[in-house]
């Protein structure tokens, strides 16, 4: 008896699956958005890693005694007193010697969007809804010790390696 009594309490579940449908459809669309916007971005560092990879060893030209020529008179240039290291880093855009990274944006289901843009971040209350992807790539070289008298760096032979682990 308290079994029948039991079934026909739980009859009128009739449109009980819509309802549930209704409910977390949005929700199901919205982590759908999340996981591909976050996977496109996975993606992209990963492209952007090997680009970058590349066109650092392109630009080596198979030149073991990195920085070259051309970069220590830029360097000297700007007065660094010491360089060991090459490196390469990649970037979407570049405006007012400014880079910018790739960006990608994440939509919000509840409130509003902010004034973030993916060149001007707000950095006031520390929350973008951007994903920004950023690489760079780089070897040590030869130390190269600045010289005034000859106006150019010459080797470190003190110290081959710099920027190695230590």
């Amino acid at each position: 008896m308290a079994a029948r009594k039991k079934q026909n309490e739980f009859k009128n579940e009739k449109g009980q699956a819509l309802f549930e449908l209704i409910v977390f459809l949005p929700l199901m669309i919205f982590m759908l958005t999340i996981i591909y916007t976050v996977g496109n971005s996975i993606n992209a560092s990963i492209n952007q890693v090997k680009a970058t990879r590349r066109y650092f060893y392109y630009l080596a030209k198979g030149n073991s005694r990195l920085p070259d020529k051309l970069d220590l008179s830029e360097y000297f240039q700007t007065g660094m007193a010491s360089v060991s290291m090459s490196s390469v880093a990649w970037r979407e855009s570049e405006e007012n010697k400014l880079s910018y990274a790739a960006c990608y944006k994440i939509n919000t289901l509840f409130g509003t969007d902010s004034d973030d843009d993916c060149k001007k971040p707000q950095i006031e209350d520390q929350k973008t809804q951007f994903i920004r992807i950023f690489t760079a790539y780089g070897i040590c070289g030869e130390d190269y010790m600045r010289n005034d008298q000859i106006a150019a760096y010459e080797r470190n032979a003190l110290q081959p390696v710099n920027c190695g682990v230590k």
